[in-house]
């Protein structure tokens, strides 16, 4: 089976769990505040009545365990968070698709800018939550509305009405506020969000499907390529109901999206059977072992979850053998019953997502904290590379015969970073700017590009420390053997200042008379995320450090023959 099959075959079991009421678009009632905020045109939304969700029977027990912690502790929580969170009432997520330009600065290449729109039951304190998110930040506007930009974060927040806020970053959050108010292809999916607790819809036209991805699509599933809309609900009744509908431009195409779709079943099913026999073979293999015909207790989790899962592939499979798909005019539409026992399950999962979704920052700064922390160490994997090659470490630039400085250290390593055809386009006799060599030194190279920061492709922070003391030479490339202090207690690149072209021969000059500067970590809120010379990536807060003078001289300098003491992150 091939990977698009697959990957296909995955999406469409994925999202067969949502439909609207068949009366939906039709329907001409306000949307609620915060539903009317999103784009109909956007690619795509999640909303959560957490409010209605936490009330429902089902959950009594839940609320009796939060309740147990007591008013006063659950009464810190209104104390010291704006806006309330009791007040909480739904929760919005807006997927809208961010520009080429804006997913090569961070490097990550992620598809979609999430929004969120909270709404709340009673109003809030504004001056709180600006206080809370934007203490310091500037008033911009968008759509004839105001919102507010934190310096620091670059969070924007929107005051929609008393009691409903819009965040994200700046572009997303001008998209709403600009949106302009008309049916699109999300209008029926929000209409039936405003009925039901769970609502989701996918505004698949609109989402960045790289062409060469359809390409790769076999013609007997090429119909599904023109979905143009996926939605709807769960319905958390006694027996959920979970309804889905995706949409077509007409009656024909929908007719062959239903083709399509059933021979997808068949071979999902196909895919499952090997799957499940996988399964069982491993199941049988570690349970009936000669040497341990009795296993120990320990061993029982591990099996207990394979039978767990076979259960789920059955399951599973018995709904694609006979899938209950119904042509509706343009749409196809199937409902699928859950047993009454996922009820409350799926209403904690929503309720816990739509409670975390605000934190999802937090999430990407992890993430983005760890993909720096991984360029890094494949930066000094390649520098050891060089040095086990050359017999020592790249100076800090290539120079020119009259000793101009002509490209960097960095353009040095490219062959160890798996970018040796991009090192032999290069001319060393040239600047790193000039006519034949800025063309190649513009490439966005991922090992260069902290996620952390507002790259354009072709830059980097990733920053060697030149000096006579430090651990690169302006000119010449230093030894191990002439870091007497210890590779592990040597700084030698670091994350951190402005922007720079990566090819370009730019870094930090160390200068021992100078105190470091605090500066060089600003973007980052004061950590510097250092590699030292011997491969380990460690993050130093400078604001915090103390005792900073002494404690960068004595990390940067590598033969100074001083102890280094404690120091906090």
């Amino acid at each position: 089976m091939s990977r698009s099959l697959v990957v296909l075959f995955a999406a469409l079991v994925g999202i067969a769990v949502l439909r609207p009421s068949r009366d939906a678009a039709a329907d001409s009632r306000p949307l609620p505040a915060d539903l009317a905020l999103v784009p109909t045109d956007a690619a795509g939304f999640a909303h959560i009545r957490a409010a209605d969700l936490w009330k429902r029977d089902d959950l009594k027990p839940y609320r009796e365990i939060f309740e147990r912690a007591g008013s006063k502790s659950i009464g810190l929580l209104d104390e010291h968070f704006e806006p309330k969170p009791s007040t909480t009432d739904r929760v919005t997520v807006v997927l809208l698709p961010k520009g080429k330009d804006a997913r090569e600065r961070r490097g990550l290449f992620e598809p979609f800018e999430p929004t969120l729109i909270l709404h709340f039951n009673k109003p809030y304190d504004r001056e709180r939550v600006l206080k809370a998110h934007a203490e310091k930040s500037k008033t911009k506007m968008a759509g004839g509305k105001e919102y507010y930009l934190a310096e620091k974060s670059a969070v924007a927040i929107a005051f929609a009405d008393p009691q409903t806020l819009v965040l994200g970053d700046e572009a997303s959050v001008s998209a709403i506020l600009s949106a302009e108010k008309k049916d699109g292809p999300l209008t029926p999916a929000l209409r039936a969000a405003a009925e039901k607790p769970i609502a989701v819809g996918l505004n698949v036209q609109a989402l960045p499907i790289p062409a060469e991805a359809l390409a790769q699509i076999p013609d007997e599933y090429k119909p599904l390529t023109e979905l143009s809309l996926v939605s709807g609900t769960i319905d958390l009744a006694k027996e959920p109901v979970v309804d889905l509908k995706l949409t077509f431009p007409n009656a024909d195409a929908a007719k062959d999206g239903e083709k399509s779709l059933r021979k997808l079943a068949t071979l999902g099913r196909i895919f499952l059977d090997m799957q499940r026999k996988q399964l069982q073979a491993e199941l049988a293999k570690a349970l009936t072992a000669k040497q341990k015909p009795v296993q120990p207790i320990g061993s029982f989790p591990e099996a207990a979850l394979a039978v767990a899962g076979l259960g789920g592939l059955n399951f599973l499979d018995d709904f694609l053998a006979h899938p209950p798909l119904e042509l509706e005019d343009a749409s196809i539409a199937t409902k699928v019953k859950l047993p009454e026992w996922t009820s409350p399950f799926l209403a904690g999962a929503a309720i816990s997502a739509g409670v975390g979704l605000p934190g999802v920052q937090k999430v990407r700064e992890a993430a983005e904290s760890a993909v720096a922390t991984n360029n890094l160490k494949q930066i000094a994997i390649a520098l050891h590379s060089y040095h086990d090659v050359h017999n020592g470490f790249p100076p800090a630039a290539i120079l020119g015969k009259k000793g101009k400085k002509l490209l960097s250290w960095r353009v040095a390593i490219l062959p160890f970073i798996e970018q040796n055809a991009l090192y032999q386009n290069f001319k060393q006799d040239e600047p790193w700017d000039s006519e034949h060599n800025k063309k190649f030194s513009d490439v966005a190279i991922k090992t260069y590009m902290d996620p952390r920061a507002d790259l354009k492709p072709g830059q980097t922070n990733y920053k060697a420390l030149v000096g006579d003391a430090a651990m690169f030479d302006a000119v010449k490339g230093r030894k191990f053997a002439e870091v007497t202090d210890g590779l592990s207690n040597t700084i030698m690149v670091v994350a951190g200042g402005d922007p720079v072209p990566w090819a370009k021969p730019d870094d930090f000059d160390y200068d021992p008379k100078k105190e470091f500067p605090a500066d060089y970590a600003k973007a980052f809120d004061d950590a510097l995320l250092c590699m030292f010379a011997d491969g380990s990536v460690r993050s130093i807060n400078l604001a915090k450090l103390k005792d900073r003078a002494n404690i960068m001289k004595l990390l940067i300098e590598r033969n100074d023959g001083k102890a280094i003491p404690n120091f906090d992150e």
